[in-house]
């Protein structure tokens, strides 16, 4: 499925079956609701991990809908500064949530092989501890994130 709507969005992109730029926003719109939709009905990822993966492509899928969705708004309001305004202010809030989200699912898994919670496929003899802080820090320092998550895997480590 995730192969044939990228097909599908090449398609629409690189050549002039659409020539109209609002014909292609809105065909991307469609596919974009089709493909969240698809992927909610079916839920093509194992169930490790809580559904993690299924939970992170559904929270992807839903943020490239509203923002094709508020682009349009914007496109169709011709100008009208008010409704475009709150229309940039909500696309920018729900692109944030999705980065804070997946920043905060992200952590909370690293976190936790940190502290060596048994996973499905992880047993927890096999974490390295001292590996895995390692990495997070390194990973941390080139985000620049370092200071205050630092200081909480140093913690993490001493308890």
């Amino acid at each position: 499925a995730k192969r044939g709507d990228l097909l599908l969005i090449y398609l629409i992109t690189y050549t002039q079956i659409l020539y109209d730029t609002r014909a292609k926003l809105i065909f991307f719109l469609a596919l974009a609701g089709c493909a969240w939709a698809m992927h909610n009905l079916y839920r093509p990822f194992d169930d490790r991990q809580n559904c993690i993966v299924d939970r992170m492509e559904a929270r992807g899928l839903q943020t490239r809908f509203f923002t094709l969705f508020l682009i349009m708004l914007m496109l169709a309001a011709n100008g009208g500064s008010v409704l475009c305004s709150v229309a940039a202010v909500v696309l920018v809030l729900v692109n944030m949530l999705f980065l804070m989200s997946m920043l905060l699912l992200i952590l909370g898994e690293m976190f936790e092989m940190c502290q060596g919670a048994p996973t499905p496929h992880v047993r927890t003899s096999a974490v390295n501890h001292e590996a895995v802080l390692k990495l997070v820090s390194f990973k941390l320092a080139r985000l620049g994130f370092l200071g205050s998550l630092k200081k909480a895997l140093a913690k993490m480590q001493a308890e």
